[in-house]
């Protein structure tokens, strides 16, 4: 049996409707669920008039995450130079710890999958390389006291070098780890208000992006259960990306036999130009990452 949900958002948020669908499940079949009620608002709540935000200047840059794209009408999809393709694959945990191995010491796991993806990914492109990246992470602050809403972070990491192919790995890795701290979501919300929302805005593949999903809660306590069984394969992808490229990195599935979310593998999809895929999958391959059988 499968359960689908599509949605259709700037940001697309995945944490969200993963709640959503935990709760809604638990239920509607009766078993416990994490959801809780939001407090009642406060009188002072009600009839306070939140403070108008500055005046949005016309003139300001957007953000380096954000992208204009020409005008999408109802179909959400923008038209991109190429044409898009993609293929996931599966990190069980003993290749991702030796992928851990090629990195500085405690770098996660979704900074070393992002790491050595970026410099694969730049050798592709060499004469054009990505020397910025979108990172869309978990806010932890958002998340608190939040039933439902947007709690990702957008950020964006620059490398210095003209050629990231011929940057060490090992120094992205530690670059996704230490400069990935501001948040621009406040530019992007000014950035689309600037013309009242009639322009058309990508977040998604306007830089190479690597999305952090793997902290969505698919496989742990209070996820939906049907029949008291729970979710044995769960899968996210992103539709409507540029031709700068998404990886998304969720958990990986119940069969790696880990109960612990940070010992599980990662199951990681790729979204690209179609003429990059064939040379990235060798690349993968080359490095252990990628092994054809676990192929989707």
């Amino acid at each position: 049996m499968s359960i689908g949900l599509t949605w259709a958002h700037v940001l697309s948020d995945a944490f969200s409707p993963a709640a959503f669908m935990n709760s809604l499940t638990n239920m509607l079949f009766g078993a416990p669920t994490a959801l809780t009620s939001p407090p009642l608002p406060s009188l002072a709540t009600i009839t306070t008039t939140p403070p108008p935000k500055p005046p949005v200047s016309a003139s300001a840059k957007p953000p380096l995450s954000l992208r204009r794209v020409d005008p999408v009408g109802d179909h959400w999809i923008p038209t991109n130079k190429y044409k898009m393709e993609s293929f996931s694959f599966k990190l069980n945990p003993t290749q991702l710890a030796n992928l851990q191995t090629q990195m500085p010491h405690q770098t996660p796991p979704f900074e070393s999958i992002s790491a050595a993806l970026w410099h694969s990914i730049a050798k592709l492109r060499r004469g054009s390389e990505p020397t910025t990246v979108t990172l869309c992470k978990l806010d932890s602050v958002k998340q608190q006291g939040k039933v439902i809403g947007n709690t990702q972070k957008v950020s964006t990491v620059r490398s210095s070098a003209a050629a990231v192919s011929d940057v060490d790995q090992r120094d992205l890795a530690a670059l996704l780890v230490d400069s990935a701290a501001k948040d621009e979501g406040e530019l992007i919300e000014e950035a689309v208000d600037r013309d009242d929302g009639v322009s058309d805005f990508i977040v998604y593949g306007a830089n190479l992006t690597f999305v952090k999903w793997d902290e969505a809660n698919l496989y742990g306590d209070g996820i939906m259960e049907l029949d008291h069984e729970k979710p044995k394969f769960v899968y996210y992808t992103l539709h409507g990306v540029g031709d700068g490229g998404a990886v998304v990195v969720i958990p990986g599935p119940v069969d790696d036999g880990i109960s612990g979310r940070d010992d599980r593998g990662r199951f990681v999809t790729v979204i690209l130009p179609e003429n990059e895929v064939v040379g990235l999958k060798a690349e993968l391959m080359a490095n252990g990452m990628f092994l054809e059988k676990y192929k989707e």
